[in-house]
């Protein structure tokens, strides 16, 4: 899930940062993707211009093929995008609130929302709901993720909880109970066994999403845990916080891996490993954006190595 939020006001452009941070980007951040939408801000300088959108937009996800965005909006709506002319398609899909969080299928045929309205819904590609909303989370859905082979889906919410659901009937599987503060960011293992959240109550913990029990507490950050993610195999585990720094944990040994990786100037709300694990990609409110992300080497490989791709 990637959470556009700004306390300066320029929301829809940290969402697009986020964007180009977040593993549903694969292969990797140099693919034809992501500069036809780096050119694209390089052409309009505003992604409110490129895509039109109505609103703030909270939260953006990437088709697997780069060919659509899918954006939550402030209108009570998630909306799809044309990557390459940015003008919209399909249908608007409706919530009773704002959309706080998107995602699409591995296979890229459904989206999942979550909205401020305490639901979420799926659709096809379209934009046309699959099932009726899903109930049960007692706040907003602000994060969401599909599993490897797109039969599950998980969200955090407001509520403290996290929930799993059958991303075909729309039944609630299980809760997950834990966490004493907004559930920011969630993501599935890569065999889909273990889930990774994170928490305004500053940590991040492990999960087994078969038995629904928590495995790990994983505590260091100073801040809110707002992204999480896996590594390819499933070994490594990157968090981003409001402390401006990123973490790198060992998902086996629950430990940390290094000191946390500084650079940014300011709130890192974002974090994805590359395909091949080597590199860790994190998305920032800094005060010197637009910055579209930075790269870390890997914690096995040493040092930090930051790099910046401006609009300007």
């Amino acid at each position: 899930m990637l959470l556009g939020y700004s306390r300066r006001g320029n929301d829809d452009v940290l969402a697009m940062q986020m964007l180009l941070a977040a593993r549903s980007i694969a292969p990797n951040l140099d693919s034809d993707a992501d500069f036809q939408l780096l050119s694209l801000l390089n052409q309009e300088r505003d992604i409110v211009k490129i895509l039109g959108t109505p609103s703030r937009v909270y939260s953006v996800a990437l088709s697997p093929d780069g060919q659509e965005i899918v954006a939550a909006g402030g209108d009570h709506t998630a909306r799809l995008w044309d990557t390459a002319t940015g003008k919209p398609g399909g249908q608007p899909m409706r919530h009773d609130s704002a959309v706080t969080s998107v995602a699409f299928s591995p296979d890229g045929t459904r989206i999942a929302s979550g909205s401020k309205d305490g639901t979420v819904r799926l659709w096809d590609a379209t934009g046309h709901p699959t099932t009726v909303p899903l109930q049960g989370h007692k706040g907003a859905v602000v994060s969401l993720a599909f599993n490897h082979d797109g039969t599950q889906i998980v969200t955090g919410s407001a509520d403290y909880t996290i929930r799993l659901w059958a991303a075909g009937s729309g039944t609630q599987l299980g809760q997950l109970h834990g966490h004493t503060g907004m559930v920011s960011g969630v993501a599935f293992s890569p065999d889909g066994t273990r889930i990774v959240s994170g928490s305004v109550d500053t940590s991040a913990r492990i999960w087994d999403a078969v038995q629904h029990t928590q495995i790990a507490e994983l505590r260091g950050h100073k801040g809110a845990v707002v992204g999480v993610s896996f590594n390819p195999d499933g070994t490594r585990i990157a968090s981003a916080s409001t402390d401006k720094t990123v973490r790198t944990w060992d998902a086996i040994a629950k430990q940390p891996i290094e000191p946390p990786l500084r650079g940014h100037g300011d709130m890192v709300l974002s974090v994805a490993f590359s395909p091949d694990g080597t590199k860790i990609t994190s998305g920032s409110a800094d005060r010197n954006s637009p910055t579209v992300g930075s790269r870390h080497r890997s914690p096995d490989r040493g040092a930090t190595e930051r790099s910046r791709r401006s609009c300007t």
